[in-house]
């Protein structure tokens, strides 16, 4: 604690020392300095109440309030002495326990604010509403039930909530999930009716934000009709989070009666509001729909800049015309700004005054409003609108939230455009490729990715992963390693998503060297990859011939990158291994796969059900090679059935392959291998036959199968009498098939 000379307040009254105070904190920097000044001239019984005087009893009832409080805080505190007051009102003192509070709440010294509002109750201090949502501010733990019990605590008290603390309470309130949804909506409604001129829509903007991103479609609707029944008119920052809340609830048509809404009310759109509506667009695939909102943005003299230009773009994509997307992009190019703006706006301000006189002009009468408000809040700060210019504004907002941000959304309005953001954007460049590649001109789509290394980009995990899922929809190699360099080099960490997306380029590419560089420099920087990682890397070492390399790769998939191999993986192992001709290998991870990976999401056949039925099996989700493995173990089953007496002669055994009713053509793929398969490639002949009424089965009689098994010439392919074995006992059950197991796989 900071020493104080205590000596020099003596006979001072403490509305002096708390002045002297308040004008040392105009050049304070410390606030725990400060504090500690305050603690010193507490003890000495300069400031605050002494301890041992008679007690007041309405000073008494706020501190046992109080340490209540502090309790439902989970911030415990042991109060072995008994405070007694001499309490009087001293506004002097109330201003300076405010001050310091709101220092330290600047400070994001939240642990300091419960320490001094502590102080100022045992002062007997008025509560104002800003100490309370300075205190509210240290709700920041996200539990429900403690901003709850805080809330009634502050009722119950009779102190002033303002709209920061409403904003904390309820923020976190709804950290819990919907449980105290009713709650927060009978808080909202007091939080109205008590400020009924507070036009700021902050807390409900939040709060659909809240919904759209933990999926709570009823109860942002329910948020939206409580606003209408207490005529709260939503801005258009709020009006921006319902329909981006619609978007990302998949209910993009709803967004677009927000739209209306939004219209019907007067309420003037911004560039943020077109391009939500846009992302709604896109989400509908409707072209239609698209281009009418486009047109209205141009229509109500809305300025395009990059964001909703590059979201025009990717809404014509998903509307089946890349043809269009394609050609927005060469017009922005071509022009260096985005279609639709002027080279220069057509009217540019320098001062932000100018801003609400320019608005009135236009009648744009909501934001009219808000640029006053804005402007008188900028004097209560030392700020003169007359004299802050445009600039100052916008470089403010950027690093600022709340009013600075929106001042700095309206001074862009008018400013004059810079060059850096006239030009198509990384999105916009991605967005092209998949265009060209979709109108399959991989040439260009090729060209433009080799310009990602001269546009600047961003620090941002975002952009890199977009330009890096373009560079995947052309298999361009080169581009996509350049692209992973340059994020490493700029200190940017890369999703798994991006990573993925070029190790899948690999894959397409036969790069086997460049896939596991890639996962090397995924681990390296701290990336767990996922199930679909490890299987692009599997599927390109099996395609360039590495099947050793494959096999070591899933083998050690679980204990050194803690995934559990799920169904695709031990799809590509038995493929791998398969096309190779290891059918033993190949069958052991199918049949491990079979009991491994959850049954309710397992598709392909089992071989042996309840009642033992061997009579036939389903291929309709089976490769080639797949086919040919399941026939294999098929075949030994029934050759253990023949062995064991239980294969009678008059049965008639079925291998269904389809028709091919779903191809293309409409010509099966797999039935023509199959029945070459049955006649080559298994040492001598199984003589089968196609039944006129199903084409999509391939018979064979049970008493010609009897008479293969006993041919010497016949080979079923798994391996030696060893090996079958082990097949036979996991499908009898008799053996664990675990991952253990395929650990003792090995291939040359």
């Amino acid at each position: 604690m900071e020493r104080v000379d205590v000596s020099v307040f003596e006979g001072v009254d403490q509305a002096i020392v708390a002045q002297g105070i308040l004008k040392y904190l105009h050049n304070a920097r410390n606030v725990e300095r400060v504090v500690n000044v305050l603690l010193c001239l507490r003890h000495a019984g300069v400031l605050g109440v002494q301890v041992g005087s008679t007690q007041s009893s309405s000073s008494s009832r706020d501190v046992h309030a109080y340490g209540f409080l502090r309790y439902r805080l989970k911030t415990p505190e042991c109060r072995t002495n008994y405070y007694d007051y001499n309490v009087q009102e001293n506004s002097d003192l109330d201003l300076l326990y405010d001050k310091v509070i709101f220092m330290a709440h600047r400070s994001h010294r939240l642990g300091l604010i419960d320490a001094v509002f502590d102080m100022a109750l045992i002062d007997g201090c008025r509560v104002s509403s800003k100490m309370v949502g300075r205190l509210a501010s240290c709700l920041r733990e996200y539990d429900g039930e403690k901003a709850y019990y805080f809330y009634c605590h502050a009722v119950e008290r009779g102190w002033r909530l303002d709209a920061f603390a409403y904003k904390s309470i309820v923020i976190n309130m709804l950290a819990d999930g919907t449980q105290y949804w009713r709650m927060c909506m009978d808080i909202l409604q007091r939080f109205h009716m008590s400020m009924p001129y507070f036009l700021e829509t902050n807390l409900h903007t939040s709060i659909a934000v809240t919904c759209g991103k933990n999926g709570w479609f009823e109860e942002m609707i329910d948020l939206y009709y409580a606003m209408l029944r207490d005529g709260v008119e939503p801005n258009t920052i709020t009006w921006n989070a319902f329909i981006t809340a619609c978007q990302r609830l998949h209910k993009p048509r709803v967004g677009f009666e927000f739209g209306d809404a939004m219209r019907a009310m007067d309420v003037p759109m911004d560039v943020n509001t077109y391009s939500s509506l846009l992302a709604c667009a896109a989400a509908m695939r409707d072209e239609t729909l698209t281009i009418q909102t486009w047109n209205s943005m141009i229509d109500d003299n809305v300025r395009p800049d990059r964001i909703v230009c590059g979201g025009y773009m990717w809404a014509l994509l998903e509307s089946s015309r890349p043809d269009l997307a394609v050609d927005v992009f060469e017009k922005w190019k071509r022009d260096g700004r985005p279609p639709g703006s002027s080279e220069t706006h057509s009217i540019e301000l320098e001062y932000f005054h100018q801003v609400s006189k320019q608005l009135e002009q236009e009648e744009k009468w909501s934001m009219h409003r808000k640029a006053l408000r804005i402007q008188r809040w900028m004097r209560s700060q030392g700020v003169k609108p007359e004299s802050i210019g445009l600039r100052h504004v916008v470089d403010k907002g950027k690093n600022s939230t709340g009013l600075w941000k929106q001042a700095a959304m309206l001074a862009k309005m008018y400013l004059p455009l810079d060059s850096a953001d006239l030009l198509p954007s990384v999105a916009a460049y991605s967005f092209a490729i998949i265009g060209y590649h979709r109108l399959r001109d991989e040439a260009k789509g090729l060209e433009l990715a080799r310009e990602f290394e001269k546009l600047e980009m961003q620090r941002s995990t975002a952009e890199y992963a977009t330009a890096l899922n373009a560079c995947a929809h052309i298999n361009a190699l080169e581009p996509a390693l350049k692209l992973i360099k340059r994020a490493r080099g700029s200190g940017v960490k890369l999703s798994p998503q991006a990573f993925t997306s070029a190790i899948s380029i690999c894959s397409a590419r036969g790069s086997a060297d460049s896939a596991l560089w890639l996962l090397r420099e995924m681990t390296s920087s701290g990336i767990k990859p996922n199930e679909h990682t490890i299987n692009c890397v599997l599927t390109v070492c099996g395609a360039t011939g590495r099947v050793s390399g494959a096999l070591k790769l899933f083998q050690s998939m679980e204990a050194s990158f803690g995934v559990k191999p799920d169904m695709v993986c031990f799809a590509t192992m038995w493929e791998i291994l398969g096309a190779r001709g290891n059918w033993w290998e190949a069958a052991i991870f199918y049949l491990v796969g079979e009991g491994y990976v959850e049954a309710s999401v397992w598709p392909y056949a089992r071989f042996i059900g309840s009642d033992g039925n061997l009579r036939s099996i389903d291929l309709h989700l089976f490769s080639v090679v797949g086919s040919k493995m399941v026939i294999r173990i098929w075949l030994l089953l029934l050759r253990d059935a023949h062995r064991r007496g239980s294969l009678q002669d008059n049965q008639r055994l079925a291998i269904i392959t389809g028709r091919g009713k779903n191809s293309p053509d409409g010509q099966s793929r797999i039935k023509p291998s199959i029945e070459e398969f049955l006649s080559e490639g298994l040492g001598v002949r199984i003589p089968w036959y196609v039944e006129k009424a199903n084409k999509g089965q391939i018979c064979i009689k049970s008493a010609d199968l009897k008479l293969w098994f006993e041919n010497e010439m016949s080979s079923i392919g798994l391996g030696s009498s060893a090996d079958e074995d082990v097949i036979l006992k996991i499908c009898r059950n008799s053996t664990n098939a675990d991952l253990t197991l395929l650990q003792q796989v090995k291939v040359q």
